[in-house]
């Protein structure tokens, strides 16, 4: 990304930060991510991330997801998924992939070309009644660096700005109204994309960064409409 793109998207971001600030002076507003996963199945085509702190499962294992608490709001800024294979007893080293590493996934057993659909896939948001995105698509965040890494020193394909899909802003999030990412991914006969080494799994990760408004749940209208992301009608 070019020092002008990025300096034109720090600068929408602090001005959507200013512009809260002054909105609600009397809350206490933080930049924050939100984390959810999925563990990548031969049989699953539908992958539901809900990342709402209540919603989210199997929290003493997938011990790097993070959730909204119930009473917290977040104004979206940033997305994006990836993909990557892991030990299970080993969470804590996940190393978040933007496409299929070939290097990555040998040992899950996992055919990577098969992990391909994870990026020609199409994801929806919807909180509460209000759709904010409705089957885009996920080549977005298929991003394969210039120069590929050795076998030896391969780490993650991720930066801070190369892999996020960015918004101005994309949605707000509530914690005491349902919402739902949904990614659909296609499916073909003989799929290989689960790991079939017992100690290993493939996972799907949804990852969100932005504002979080401590103690602003209820002011979700509110703040929808201070974005411009509502008519208020």
């Amino acid at each position: 990304m070019s020092q002008v793109h990025a300096s034109v998207l720090s600068n929408r971001k602090r001005a959507h930060l200013n512009g809260l600030l002054k909105d609600y002076p009397g809350m206490t507003i933080t930049e924050s991510f939100l984390r959810v996963e999925n563990v990548i199945s031969n049989t699953n085509t539908n992958y539901q991330f809900d990342p709402r702190t209540l919603a989210l499962k199997d929290t003493a294992v997938r011990v790097l997801q993070k959730g909204l608490a119930d009473n917290d709001l977040f104004v979206v800024l940033d997305i994006a998924f990836f993909i990557d294979s892991r030990l299970k007893a080993k969470q804590g080293t996940a190393i978040l992939q933007t496409f299929p590493d070939v290097t990555h996934f040998t040992a899950s057993g996992a055919t990577p070309i098969d992990l391909e659909v994870f990026y020609n896939s199409t994801y929806s948001l919807k909180v509460a009644n209000r759709l904010f995105i409705d089957n885009d698509t996920t080549r977005k965040f298929r991003v394969v660096p210039i120069t590929q890494q050795s076998a030896a020193g391969n780490r993650s394909q991720s930066d801070a700005t190369a892999d996020f899909y960015h918004a101005e802003p994309l949605a707000v999030l509530s914690g005491k109204q349902d919402a739902k990412f949904t990614l659909v991914a296609p499916y073909f006969t003989g799929i290989a994309v689960e790991s079939t080494d017992a100690t290993i799994e493939n996972v799907l990760t949804l990852e969100v960064r932005g504002y979080q408004i401590i103690n602003g749940a209820n002011n979700f209208e509110q703040v929808l409409q201070s974005l411009g992301l509502s008519s208020g009608k």
